[in-house]
């Protein structure tokens, strides 16, 4: 160790060095050389030299620790912990392992009180093991679906970056966050604590909780804003602040209640509705709403003839093997999802009647050293799966399933629900064979239109006692939970793409409208939870408003708000500084081509086009947009518009890029086009542009020349043998 006899010990104690580790300093620099060279059973033996006299020595007890977690030797590591922990209370190291321990070994319940009790402790002492710690509790939230937790926990990590690599890698992650569908919108947004207004009483119990909160102590924070609010229950304010520090804390029960309880005190209705929407989102998650499902496994012999069988009924569709699957095991020889039905024959597709995805089959190959068989794998994906439908699958085995009961073969507990109201509207299904591109994506969101718009308001749900949101929206006390439910089940639809338009389907419930959220300070708008931001009027925002609510509605994945904030835009001639004006154009083109509105899409296409800028990227612009307008046609069945535009790629870009030609191709194939004349182009020559005799002009408008070396360009086309 380089360290002066007078300097402060490297361990940390506080002590010079030369009255704390110098005496053993050798020894301890060996045990780092070898805790560094992965050798933690050499590093144990050398540290039990020690043990004898400097047990309680910090650098022994890290190493110790780490060690015995290296070696899967859990209780003594547990036993270095509280060893640990009794020679030094206080120290960030010591509480860092017995907070790590508990994240492995005792769960999120186990682990809270020690995270809000030594957070800010730590982070004073050791603030890059502080961050570190942040981004684990992060990941076992994330994995126990405590989304708002999660959330906070990362931001703190974000906020509490010690470097610049290590901001920008959590921010890239606090964006992925943002943007992903599979969690539900509201729990991607951003929620602050509300001061109590003036002239209230208890204010000074206010601040007390306040301080809990500011020190990341969440529950007890929430449990103060909870005694208040009993004292003063109308008080919006307090239940609020109560409920989201739950939730921060990942105690759902309380979150739960507590934010419902705020809801229906809050004068303003679309604020009620937002955290009513947060109240319902949390309350899925909890034992008493959730559905089990069934999972089974049996021994099978002759794989492959099994797979032939799987692969040939009409019920199954064989599926890619996700690659987390992949990574976890090798065994798996074929994926198939059960259907509630045949799959739809070309042709027959009908939205309204299209088969929904019940389970999943996993046939796992035998594996040999570890003596586990072939087996056959059922993972049940929705609560309708019946026992007729396992009967139909073991049927499909016959004679290669083995049927013999034993522990832990045929069908098994399961660790696997699903919430009652989710299960309850499915947006799974299988939309048929053979189709075009243009016919997938059209019935996609026909489906999806009809499970919205159609069998979800018939729907009976649990967040309205089993009410029908259509029954429930008569009553107008219910007005408030009918809305929310509205924004829980666009959160499903938009998991497989489809933007619920909120706004439609309340009128068509006889719901009131949706409300504008109002700002008077554009700085205001970052500090609102996105939620807020959609319902912002934006034809009455300033410049500077819209430009700072941009961002936050593009990833938002609010499709309907994103395309009124873009035309606001685009009329009012206002663009974010950082982007040209075609560049907001294929924005606003990729809005429109995702709820297939063709016209609108093909506008911004125009208006992309004319606002190319006249620089060194001018030309891949132009590629981009003839390629938008391409895809266009082909969705549109355009396809004289099509063979126009592929000329256009055949004469100015196959040459210059030649994988564009393999794009182009991919477009072709999956819209099923092979019409002469296109391929005659693709095949690289378009005998449409050849004139009846040379020196003729084509029906294409160019000339043909009368030899190859009279054709230097400028639109002439030479066929060879045309002489």
């Amino acid at each position: 160790m380089a360290v002066e006899s007078y300097d402060p010990c490297p361990c940390g104690s506080d002590k010079k060095f030369k009255f704390c580790c110098q005496p053993i300093a050798e020894e301890l620099a060996a045990i780092e050389r070898l805790a560094a060279d992965h050798q933690p059973k050499q590093v144990l033996l050398a540290t039990e030299k020690l043990e004898s006299q400097h047990r309680t020595n910090r650098i022994v007890l890290r190493n110790n620790f780490r060690a015995h977690m290296a070696l899967g030797q859990i209780e003594e590591a547990r036993r270095v912990v509280d060893d640990y922990l009794s020679a030094h209370p206080d120290d960030a190291i010591a509480n860092y392992f017995d907070i790590k321990w508990s994240l492995y070994f005792s769960g999120w319940e186990g682990t809270r009180p020690l995270m809000e009790q030594n957070l800010l402790k730590m982070r004073a002492q050791q603030p890059k093991l502080a961050r570190e710690l942040l981004l684990d509790v992060f990941q076992m939230l994330m994995q126990a679906n405590l989304f708002m937790a999660a959330r906070r926990y990362l931001l703190d990590g974000l906020m509490w970056s010690t470097s610049q690599e290590e901001f920008d890698a959590a921010l890239s992650v606090f964006r992925k966050l943002n943007s992903a569908a599979d969690i539900p919108f509201p729990f991607r947004c951003n929620y602050d604590l509300q001061t109590l207004p003036e002239n209230q009483p208890n204010r000074n119990e206010f601040e007390e909780a306040w301080g809990f909160a500011e020190a990341r102590n969440w529950t007890t924070a929430a449990q103060r804003f909870e005694a208040l609010a009993e004292k003063d229950p109308h008080q919006p304010v307090l239940s609020r602040n109560a409920g989201l520090c739950y939730a921060w804390s990942g105690d759902l029960v309380a979150s739960s209640e507590l934010l419902g309880q705020a809801a229906d005190d809050l004068p303003d209705f679309e604020a009620a509705v937002g955290l009513e929407t947060l109240a319902q989102l949390l309350e899925m998650e909890l034992p008493d709403q959730q559905v089990p499902l069934r999972f089974m496994r049996y021994r099978i012999t002759g794989i492959s003839k099994l797979l032939t069988k799987l692969t040939d009924c009409p019920r199954l569709i064989r599926q890619e093997v996700p690659e987390q699957v992949q990574e976890q095991t090798v065994r798996v020889s074929g994926l198939f999802a059960l259907l509630s039905q045949d799959v739809p024959t070309e042709g027959q597709a009908d939205a309204k009647h299209l088969p929904r995805i019940l389970g999943q089959i996993l046939v796992l190959d035998e594996n040999q050293p570890q003596s586990e068989p072939a087996e056959l794998q059922i993972n049940a994906r929705s609560p309708e799966f019946s026992d007729a439908d396992r009967d139909f699958v073991l049927q499909l085995a016959e004679g290669l399933v083995d049927l013999t009961p034993a522990e832990n073969w045929g069908e098994v507990k399961s660790a696997s629900s699903i919430s009652k109201d989710r299960a309850a509207v499915n947006f799974e299904c299988v939309y048929g064979q053979g189709l075009k591109q243009s016919e997938l994506f059209k019935l996609r969101i026909a489906f999806a239109s009809h499970v919205a718009y159609e069998v979800w308001p018939q729907t009976s749900l649990s967040a309205l006692d089993g009410v029908t949101p259509q029954k429930a929206a008569r009553n107008q006390d219910a007005h408030l939970p009918v809305c929310a439910a509205i924004n829980v089940m666009s959160t499903f639809a938009e998991e497989v793409g489809f933007p619920v338009d909120v706004d439609a389907l309340r009128k068509q419930l006889g719901l009131p409208a949706v409300q504008p959220c109002t700002v008077t300070d554009p700085k205001e708008i970052a500090s609102l939870p996105v939620t807020d931001v959609v319902r912002l009027p934006f034809a009455e925002l300033s410049a500077d408003a819209l430009i700072n609510a941009f961002p936050m509605v593009g990833s938002s994945n609010q499709t309907h708000a994103f395309r009124r904030m873009i035309q606001v835009m685009y009329d009012r001639k206002i663009f974010p500084p950082e982007l040209s004006l075609t560049k907001f154009c294929q924005i606003a083109h990729a809005q429109a081509a995702k709820v297939l509105d063709l016209d609108d899409a093909m506008l911004w296409i125009q208006r992309g086009r004319a606002a190319i800028p006249n620089d060194k990227e001018r030309f891949q612009w132009q590629i981009q947009w003839d390629f938008d307008e391409m895809f266009h046609s082909a969705m549109s069945g355009n396809i004289n518009r099509l063979t126009e535009m592929l000329r256009v790629f055949a004469r100015e870009y196959f040459p210059r890029i030649a994988e564009l030609k393999d794009q182009v191709w991919a477009l072709l194939e999956a819209e099923r086009i092979d019409s002469r004349e296109i391929m005659s182009i693709m095949n690289g020559t378009d005998f449409s542009l050849v004139g009846a005799a040379s020196g003729a002009a084509a029906s294409g408008g160019l000339w043909t020349p009368d030899s190859a070396e009279a054709a230097p360009g400028g639109g002439k086309l030479w066929v060879p043998g045309q002489e």
